[in-house]
């Protein structure tokens, strides 16, 4: 199966440089062969097939970045437990990671990605727990 290309404004060798940068930090991508509507809860059950999720930090460390214009939202762990995204997204100020929380409020247990983006979740990142130096596919 091909992988799904995420509609970016850096190309595919850009693309590939950033996954390997990323993975420095401990952070990998999954893809997530299934086109249901992926809540909080299974997308800490999905990460943890190789990880975990990330925090915010995490996140923002590894660099993660989708180029000029591009807004992605991950799924990330807090301390407190309590479902939350971090919307990754960058401009000419720079690249900026910000909580979904911090804009709209305390989240549902059931949210979906789909609720506030215009399309499922076909991948995220996650803290990868070491055992595999590479993502994987999910269903």
């Amino acid at each position: 199966m091909q992988k799904k290309r995420f509609k970016t404004h850096i190309t595919p060798e850009q693309e590939k440089e950033m996954h390997e940068k990323i993975a420095e930090k401990g952070i990998i991508r999954i893809d997530i062969d299934k086109t249901n509507v992926i809540d909080y809860k299974t997308a800490v059950y999905l990460a943890s097939f190789k990880g975990e999720l990330p925090t915010l930090e995490e996140l923002k460390e590894s660099g993660l970045s989708f180029g000029k214009n591009i807004k992605f939202m991950n799924p990330v762990r807090r301390e407190d437990k309590k479902p939350d995204g971090c919307i990754i997204s960058e401009d000419e100020e720079g690249i900026h990671y910000t909580s979904l929380v911090s804009i709209v409020g305390n989240l549902p247990d059931d949210w979906t990605f789909e609720n506030i983006c215009s399309s499922p979740l076909t991948f995220m990142y996650v803290k990868w727990n070491g055992k595999d130096p590479h993502g994987c596919s999910i269903f």
